[in-house]
């Protein structure tokens, strides 16, 4: 698998260039710290926080797992899970970077009629008209917010 990174091409497309040619171009994607990598079933989502270039970055990669490894990522989980029950969750995508993250979310949700969109973000939870009655806004931080679902999830375990 090579692994790529997206960045802005002319107009709204976006090309994909291979991480070593942006090596070659003294662009490098470095990864710091990771701070959480949350797993299930065959899918697990890193978050972590380093640079790309010279600017701080946090990253949320979506991997998918199999037999223990890592057999690939994100595009082609939407690609796998365009229908049925999806929920597509946005944790803390800034005004920056819609077009990678939010505005597809939205499109999806609103093709797929059992599809759910979910925000988590400070400031910036909204969605769009047409999937307001599928959406779940949450305006918060966001590792304030999993810390709260955490502890809801080991009272209600407790409970069980």
């Amino acid at each position: 698998m090579t692994q790529r990174a997206k960045r802005q091409g002319s107009g709204n497309q976006l090309r994909s260039i291979p991480l070593s040619v942006m090596a070659e171009q003294g662009v490098a994607m470095v990864y710091d710290t990771v701070h959480m990598v949350l797993a299930q079933g065959d899918m697990a989502l890193a978050v972590s926080e380093g640079t790309f270039g010279d600017a701080p970055t946090s990253y949320y990669d979506l991997w998918r797992v199999e037999d223990g490894k890592i057999a690939g990522r994100y595009a082609a989980f939407l690609d796998v899970h365009k229908e049925g029950g999806v929920l597509y969750l946005e944790l803390g995508v800034g005004g920056n970077t819609p077009v990678i993250v939010k505005y597809p979310f939205w499109r999806m949700t609103h093709a797929n009629p059992d599809a759910t969109y979910a925000c988590v973000n400070y400031g910036e939870a909204f969605t769009a008209r047409e999937i307001v009655d599928r959406s779940i806004l949450v305006d918060g931080d966001i590792d304030t917010v999993l810390d709260e679902l955490l502890e809801v999830r080991h009272d209600w375990e407790a409970q069980a």
